[in-house]
């Protein structure tokens, strides 16, 4: 087995520990304890039809590590559902700042960060949401997302910063962006419809798949190959081929 090989089995480790972390997790919790996690609405959230849960899931009691989650449910028939978890990378970028707030999340956070809105273009795919974007980027939201993340009312709500760090959250950390030595350069082929969407490495029990002209956030630029990436994935199929 070469180096590459056992990178690609390390990745599908580490994201399976983090699956069974949250699965457990959720097995274990009793009714109370799922209603301390529940969300009961988020300052300036419009009325809703689906559940939503936030808190942390303690990864290493010692050292005090716990991973943060939030999780949207189906609006029907949840508990018949499969589970979508999605990381955002950069590496280094916050999956509420990016994931939740500008690609698959069912709000968007206004200019001047005291409310929410529905995401109208949203497409539910079991339990996690994609959302599929007729307008232009906009490139402040990620300003946005600070200015309504840093709100005390909104952590309290999200269950969020319960240890009162001494500064403000931000969207990326440069720290971890700057010292990150893991990445390798690569590249796939892959052709999607009549043309090329994106390229994708296989291993076993795990894809790599990037998507062409995307950037690092596909469901934000490209939509409709996002949309069928997703939609492959869901439905465990290969993307389709040419």
């Amino acid at each position: 087995m070469d180096d590459h090989e056992r990178k690609g089995q390390l990745v599908v480790y580490l994201l399976s520990s983090i699956v069974i972390v949250l699965f457990l997790k959720s097995a274990a919790l009793t009714t109370k304890e799922q209603e301390v996690d529940r969300i009961t609405a988020l300052p300036g959230q419009p009325p809703v039809t689906f559940s939503q849960f936030s808190g942390y899931v303690t990864v290493n009691q010692n050292h005090g590590r716990a991973l943060f989650y939030w999780f949207t449910q189906a609006s029907t028939t949840p508990p018949n559902k499969p589970l979508l978890l999605w990381l955002n990378g950069g590496p280094g970028c916050s999956s509420v700042a990016y994931g939740a707030s500008e690609e698959i999340g069912p709000f968007r956070i206004n200019r001047t960060g005291s409310s929410l809105y529905l995401n109208n273009t949203t497409v539910r795919l079991k339990n996690t949401l994609l959302r599929r974007r007729a307008s232009g980027y906009d490139p402040c939201t990620e300003n946005y997302a600070e200015k309504y993340y840093n709100r005390i009312d909104v952590q309290r709500a999200l269950h969020a910063n319960i240890t009162g760090i001494p500064y403000k959250w931000t969207a990326c950390s440069d720290v971890l962006i700057n010292n990150w030595k893991d990445s390798e350069d690569s590249s796939w082929s892959q052709n999607l419809g009549f043309q090329v969407g994106g390229w994708t490495e296989v291993y076993q029990g795990l894809t790599f798949a990037t998507v062409r002209g995307a950037g690092h956030e596909v469901p934000l630029f490209q939509p409709r190959r996002g949309f069928i990436l997703f939609r492959s994935f869901l439905a465990g199929k290969q993307l389709p081929k040419s």
